[in-house]
């Protein structure tokens, strides 16, 4: 149910203390805000709207992660699956959290000076096992994003 999915999308907003809920304008994207507004109207909300496919989205975003500026802290199961299944060439379901997220990481690496830098220091804060086990993950996703690339 709409109103479903847009407490999904505001308690996750609150309970990892994001700075806005990103929405993609096409295909019901004013549906989006409206439920996620109606959940919560003081929630902070950015539209943005796809104007080329979710393979040539992905693109910028496989050069972050190659380069290392992007990494996962936690484990995101049905997010990896998506990630690792992934292939443009197929006509297969579309990847909504991969897409989901390439939207979250383009707009962060294009609207907030120093974010990378910022997570980059967070993350020498961790205790060596836990930077180990992101060098780890790191590493599979590099993988991942060049042999699809």
């Amino acid at each position: 149910a709409p109103l479903g999915w847009g407490a999904v999308a505001v308690n996750a907003y609150r309970y990892w203390r994001a700075g806005y809920v990103v929405g993609e304008q096409n295909y019901g994207g004013e549906m989006v805000e409206s439920n996620i507004k109606t959940v919560d109207p003081d929630i902070s909300y950015a539209k943005v709207n796809a104007s080329r496919n979710k393979a040539i989205r992905a693109e910028p975003v496989a050069t972050l992660y190659e380069q290392g500026k992007v990494f996962h802290v936690g484990f995101f199961q049905e997010l990896e699956n998506e990630l690792v299944g992934f292939d443009p060439e197929t006509k297969q379901r579309s990847p909504n959290r991969l897409d989901a997220l390439v939207w979250a990481i383009m707009y962060m690496h294009d609207n907030a000076d120093g974010i990378t830098g910022y997570y980059m220091n967070e993350v020498k804060k961790l205790p060596q096992a836990a930077q180990d086990e992101l060098k780890e993950r790191q590493a599979l996703l590099d993988k991942i994003f060049k042999g699809k690339t």
